[in-house]
């Protein structure tokens, strides 16, 4: 299930490897 909150953190996750 998907929520508000799951996005933003998957959001932030991505990003992070994105910079890595």
């Amino acid at each position: 299930m998907m929520n508000e909150v799951d996005m933003v953190l998957r959001n932030e996750f991505y990003r992070k490897l994105d910079y890595d």
